[in-house]
């Protein structure tokens, strides 16, 4: 099982990290509104809490190697204290400052600038922080009415959504005038905005997720526009391959068609997706190795899916299938791998494919698995090694349609007296037909 990490916590998984009696009495701080300064970095929380006898300094750290808080209250750790700063970033969010956003801008200061930098910090009495909101560099959203930096609240995820939608004037203007160019570099600025602001708010009322969708819309659509220059058609491809790499799950889709109208089927441009896309995946498969994570091998699928799509719509389903078998460990290479081995009539390598993926499939994914290795058993007419995977998918999974599929494959292999027995006859009662064309997975 994949660690806790602060940015997947969630309030359920607080019980299993603090006793119950510290988190009902935490409860208290976070009504009184008495945590200051509250602030994320990678893995860590901090923040100066205002006691109802004295202020203590608390930390709360969370990573791969488990959970470690500290307080300046001297009390056993983990404290009610630390209990409060991690369920104020359960349910208060938007107080806290992310001191990895903040920082990025900085990057590219100039020694001198952040060396006077420090010295502001060293000598700010109160608020340390102050200096480097100050110093952040606006960028693309210069005018944002949000403060740099910090999680948003539902108000200020309202205000933000309101400052992009200005955008779309510009857009409009520059597509009324024949300039598709300056239309996608206004749409470019203010997507690229909305993306960094997903990452900062949990947006319930889905107001940027829209904006996202509607955004990636246009881009679709400049795509089409057989005046968009060159240029800007590597820009609006760098924006979709961008979402895909970072923005919200749900948008894949969109982001994948607009990938695929803007590169057009040229050459170069799939070339320049398929490198970025690559990176990313192997950026990925590294992190997962070391530390697996659930939702970044989703993410990790999500961005394998877009790339295949764009190599196969360019006919090269040869180069398709060799990045698919570069990740076997995730379960959509093997699935995707399958469906286009047996679109081209390639039942062995399916097989084998399949084998490859039982060999670390889990769960409800193995079942997926063994179900596809019995009907492409039984396509190649070998019944017989087909039951043992029919009769592994319905005893992990059952039904009436499961047990049906391996009545039928165990009488044709004369093996089903001795598989009968395994089978609830409750699921074998007005049994549909046996079906060996029905998939799960569409593509298969």
């Amino acid at each position: 099982m994949a660690a806790l990490t602060l940015r997947l916590l969630t309030e359920s998984d607080l019980t299993g990290l603090f006793p119950a009696p510290l988190l009902s009495a935490c409860e208290d701080y976070l009504v009184a509104e008495r945590l200051r300064r509250p602030t994320a970095a990678g893995p860590r929380l901090a923040a100066r809490l205002e006691g109802f006898r004295s202020d203590y300094d608390v930390t709360v750290r969370l990573d791969e190697e488990g959970l470690a808080t500290t307080c300046t209250c001297g009390r056993r750790q983990p404290c009610r204290h630390a209990a409060a700063l991690a369920l104020a970033w359960m349910r208060r969010r938007s107080w806290f400052t992310d001191l990895d956003v903040l920082l990025r801008p900085l990057a590219t200061r100039a020694g001198e600038e952040l060396v006077a930098l420090l010295g502001r910090i060293a000598v700010e009495p109160n608020d340390r922080l102050s200096p480097l909101e100050e110093a952040a560099a606006p960028g693309p959203e210069a005018g944002l009415p949000v403060p740099p930096g910090r999680w948003l609240g539902p108000d200020e995820t309202a205000a933000a959504v309101a400052w992009l939608a200005q955008g779309w004037d510009a857009v409009l203007a520059a597509l009324s005038e024949g300039q598709p160019d300056e239309a996608l570099d206004r749409l470019g600025e203010r997507l690229e905005s909305a993306l960094r602001l997903a990452g900062r708010s949990r947006d319930e009322e889905g107001l940027l997720g829209r904006f996202l969708t509607a955004s990636l819309g246009q881009l679709e659509a400049l795509g089409r526009d057989s005046r968009l220059g060159p240029e800007r058609r590597r820009h609006g491809l760098d924006l979709a391959v961008l979402v895909l790499a970072e923005g919200p799950a749900d948008m894949s889709a969109a982001a994948s068609a607009a990938l695929a109208v803007l590169a057009g089927g040229d050459e170069a441009l799939v070339n320049r997706a398929r490198a970025r896309l690559l990176a990313r995946l192997w950026t990925s498969e590294a992190a997962g190795l070391d530390r697996p994570d659930p939702a970044d091998d989703w993410r990790q699928g999500v961005v394998l899916e877009a790339l295949c799509d764009l190599l196969e719509g360019s006919g090269r389903e040869g180069e398709a299938l060799a990045i698919l078998g570069q990740f076997p460990r995730l379960y959509r290479a093997t699935s995707r791998r399958v469906a286009l081995l047996r679109r081209l009539g390639r039942l062995e390598e399916a097989l084998q494919a399949l084998r490859g993926g039982l060999e670390v499939a889990q769960g409800r994914t193995a079942f997926d698995l063994h179900g596809w290795s019995g009907e492409v058993l039984l396509a190649l007419g070998r019944p017989q090694e087909a039951v043992p995977h029919l009769l592994a998918e319905y005893l992990g999974r059952g039904g009436r349609e499961a047990a049906s599929r391996l009545r039928a494959a165990a009488v044709a292999a004369g093996l089903w007296g001795q598989v009968a027995e395994q089978v609830d006859p409750l699921d074998l009662a007005e049994s549909p037909p046996p079906s060996f064309d029905h998939l799960r997975d569409p593509r298969l």
